[in-house]
């Protein structure tokens, strides 16, 4: 009947539930109450009346084991023994109510006696013992799912537990009683509710339904409904006036349904125009968020942003009414060129010639800075003129460009930096490249030779035949290799200079592993072919030198010969008294060639071992006598001295500086082979040097 009650009006459910609320509100406090008292009382006196059994129980024997005492037998065994036994077997006949019953326990879990429990295997067990070792009074346990209450004492004698246990349901009977009887009051009290609510829904609630339902129908449209139903008192004159207000209100009615008519005809029109309306503007919708690239109309005139797409809320990070309150100023990197300036003068190129596309440097709304592609587009959208801008983030490409110039930079700064030419071709051989070295030794600029077959620019030739070489460029398309040049090639620069090269030329390869040119490496090894030569000369000299050692050796001991067998004449002549004058002069003379001899092989051998001069201290004026004296010996030329007297002695090598001197009076000598005259001034120079002059 509830369930039909709450079906049929609002408010006799309403009424229905208020009722019944109201009851439950006022009774439950008090059964809840009732419940908590009796179960505080239950669980303290029943407590206490369990614990009273208990210790009555112990009671008889604590007088047994008194008495043992009294007699001097509290240490035997076997009265001890026989106490125990006859105290279990009382405990077990012993029955508390209906369910209530004795159990003893070893503190080390063997079960003496025990109802409940017939083994210490069970998890009832495990979690019982566990609640009797913790000390907890009384102890509520489990078991065969039957809910139990125990009173326990540790009995020191025994060493055991011991406990009187009854079920929680014999226990709190007495709540269990008092909740049932209140339960069945409130069951009658909401019976009677129920019924004094159906007497109220049939006389009051379902008239009031009825005409509630009627003026519902009529105010819905419904004209021709009937009100039916009985209805006492005020009702039946609110029946009346209800269908005097519903005959009225059909008459007007009726004179309005023409109207009606012609309105529903109006708005069918106006219903199919603001739905091409509406169509248009999901498609105009659809379009300006459609792009990912932002899109905002700018109101030249305000500064502000009339509208903003989705791609500009998430270009910028804000939201489309944060948009909508900003300005370009604010969106922009703000400094120049990228300032409001700037901005200002893009608008005014927009109005003026209608559009513009330019890159900018943007502003989120975190801070950060993103590079944009900007189209402005002067539009018309009515009476009003706008700037319609599209924004496309190109700050990735922006970076990969910089990245990439970068790259190219470096690339170009490496290879003029190094100290090789080097000039890369495409598949066709033309050059698409040269550093700075290659320039200068080819005498083509980059512009100039860009886009030329390469043997235009980098012609070599067989430095021995002249002939023309093989292009290295085409070697190495041709066979994939890295080609080195052979030896004695010649570079024919654009300025006609020859440079010897040494060089080689290798594929350049794409990711994908084909190829997409040559690049050819050469160094100009002029110079070191020239410092080769030059070492080459050096090891000839060594040669020689090493010839001059061993014939200076050779010269150097048929001088001694010479020299000695001079000595002996001289002795000789001494010995045996011979005297002449020119013998003996003319041997002095040949003892002094042959001294100049000597100092001659001693030059070559210092030749030979590539060594220092031999210095010692010296006459100049001595040396340059001898020497002049040697050379001109027999010849037309006559000489003069001009040398001090004072001439201070100097450390030379003396053969050395005797040969200078020879070489250059042989000059003069063979300079005048009809005779003349030769002058020698020797003198001091300043930083203890010695200056010596020959002139003829």
């Amino acid at each position: 009947m509830l369930l039909r009650f709450l079906r049929i009006s609002s408010i006799r459910s309403g009424f229905l539930l208020s009722m019944t609320a109201l009851i439950l509100i006022l009774s439950m406090p008090l059964l809840y109450s009732g419940i908590r008292i009796m179960d505080n009382l239950i669980n303290q006196y029943g407590m206490e009346l369990l614990a009273g059994e208990l210790r009555a129980r112990m009671e008889s024997v604590d007088r047994r084991y008194a008495t043992l005492s009294r007699v001097g037998l509290e240490d035997s065994r076997i009265h001890r023994r026989e106490i125990m036994d006859e105290a279990l077997k009382s405990f077990s006949d012993y029955l508390y109510k209906q369910t209530g019953r004795l159990f003893v326990i070893r503190a080390d879990r063997d079960i003496l006696l025990s109802s409940d429990f017939k083994d210490t295997s069970s998890v009832d067990f495990s979690l019982f013992f566990t609640r009797l070792q913790s000390g907890e009074s009384p102890v509520v346990y489990q078991v065969g799912g039957v809910q139990r209450r125990a009173v326990v004492k540790y009995y020191t004698p025994w060493e055991c537990f011991v406990g009187l246990s009854i079920d929680e349901d014999e226990l709190f009977a007495p709540r269990n009683l008092f909740v049932r009887f209140n339960l069945g009051v409130l069951a009658l009290v909401l019976m009677v509710a129920m019924i004094f609510t159906w007497w109220l829904q049939h006389n009051f609630v379902t008239p009031l339904i009825n005409l509630t339902g009627f003026a519902s129908r009529i105010k819905n449209g419904d004209y021709q409904v009937q009100l039916k139903g009985s209805y006492i008192l005020e009702l039946q004159v609110l029946k009346n006036d209800i269908l005097q207000m519903v005959a009225s209100l059909r008459s007007k009615m009726k004179e309005s349904e023409e109207q009606i008519v012609r309105i529903e005809e109006r708005e069918e029109q106006l219903s199919e125009t603001l739905a091409v309306l509406q169509e248009s503007e999901e498609r105009y919708r659809a379009i300006f968020n459609a792009p990912g690239d932002a899109i905002i109309i700018h109101d030249p005139e305000s500064g502000k942003f009339l509208e903003v797409n989705t791609g500009a809320e998430q270009l910028y990070g804000y939201s489309a009414e944060e948009l909508l309150g900003l300005s370009v100023e604010d969106i922009s990197q703000g400094a120049s060129p990228y300032g409001m300036q700037e901005a200002g003068e893009k608008i005014e190129q927009a109005i003026v010639h209608g559009s513009v596309r330019f890159e900018w440097l943007g502003k989120k709304k975190d801070g950060t800075l993103f590079w944009g592609d900007v189209s402005l587009n002067y539009v018309h959208f009515g009476d009003r003129s706008c700037v319609l801008a599209v924004i496309r983030d190109i700050d990735a490409r922006k970076k990969a460009e910089l990245a990439l110039a970068r790259e190219k930079e470096q690339l170009a700064v490496t290879l003029r930096s190094i100290g090789d030419g080097v000039i890369t071709t495409d598949l066709e051989g033309r050059v698409v490249l040269l550093n700075r070295v290659a320039e200068q030794l080819t005498g083509w600029s980059q512009n100039e030779a860009r886009g030329m077959a390469l043997p235009a620019v980098f012609h070599i030739v067989d430095e021995k035949t002249g002939k023309s070489s093989t292009d290295p460029a085409g070697e190495a398309l041709r066979t994939g290799k890295i080609i080195e040049l052979a030896n004695h090639t010649l570079l024919l620069g654009r300025d006609g200079r020859r440079h010897a090269i040494a060089d080689s030329a290798a594929p350049i390869y794409d990711p994908e592993s084909q190829v997409i040119g040559v690049v050819v490496v050469f160094r100009d090894v002029t110079e070191k072919n020239r410092l080769e030569q030059e070492l080459f000369k050096v090891k000839k000299l060594e040669s020689v030198g090493v010839l001059a050692g061993g014939i200076a050796h050779d010269f150097n001991n048929i001088l001694a010969a010479i020299l000695g067998n001079i000595s002996l004449a001289r002795a000789r002549m001494q010995t045996e008294g011979i005297s002449c004058d020119r013998v003996e002069g003319l041997l002095a003379q040949a003892e002094k060639a042959g001294g100049q001899a000597r100092h001659l092989t001693n030059q070559l051998l210092t030749f030979s071992k590539g060594g220092d001069p031999v210095k010692q201290t010296a006459s100049i004026s001595e040396i340059i006598r001898e020497s002049v004296g040697f050379v001109l010996r027999g010849s037309p030329v006559r000489c003069s001295y001009d040398i001090a007297d004072d001439l201070w002695f100097a450390e030379v090598d003396p053969g050395q500086i005797s040969q200078v001197i020879q070489n250059i009076i042989l000059n003069a000598r063979q300079a005048m082979p009809g005779g003349g005259a030769a002058t020698h001034n020797c003198g001091e120079f300043p930083g203890l040097f010695r200056r010596i002059a020959v002139s003829w």
